[in-house]
């Protein structure tokens, strides 16, 4: 008989991107923004669909997950506004652009499974990478890197699953 893995054996979770300072980053849904992508709340997740009221201004590559070396000139302008509160973020290093978003990585621009941070069940959801239109996925969410869509609609399906969730509800902690 085959042993069952854990489900972190193939994945690991992952929190979204922090800011470290939402007012500088954050933008209205309708705002018209060089750089501004879709924001994803854990909030507007439900199970299989999600939506987005905020975007942020991404100021990292959508294809690598690499922070920008230069920014476009309204983006550098905005974010001037905040530059000491940009430069007093915690989680900042002198080598770190003051633009620089934490918890970026190659993985967090590609395909992932997200679901909220705290909740009462499970409700994961598919987003697509970054460059393909998907959210960028706010530090209220965990999620995992797949490699394609038809990997991330089977994680999706098992996860928002009446079973998984009557398993896992024993066991998840406590807000």
């Amino acid at each position: 008989s085959k042993e069952l893995r854990p489900l972190a054996a193939h994945f690991t979770p992952r929190y979204g991107v922090k800011t470290g300072c939402n007012r500088a980053f954050l933008l209205s849904k309708n705002a018209n923004s060089p750089l501004a992508l879709p924001a994803l709340r854990g909030k507007n997740i439900r199970r299989f669909s999600y939506h987005c009221d905020q975007q942020i201004v991404f100021t990292h590559h959508t294809q690598t997950g690499e922070v920008l070396n230069t920014l476009p000139s309204a983006v550098e302008a905005r974010l001037r506004n905040f530059d000491a509160q940009l430069h007093k973020r915690s989680d900042l290093r002198p080598n770190m652009p003051a633009w620089t978003l934490f918890r970026v990585r190659r993985e967090s621009v590609g395909w992932r499974v997200a679901w909220r941070d705290v909740a009462q069940r499970l409700e994961a959801v598919v987003r697509p990478p970054l460059d393909a239109g998907g959210p960028v996925n706010l530090n209220s969410t965990y999620g995992v890197a797949v490699q394609n869509q038809d990997d991330a609609r089977v994680l999706c399906a098992w996860l928002n699953a009446d079973a998984v969730s009557a398993y896992l509800q024993p066991s998840a902690q406590r807000a």
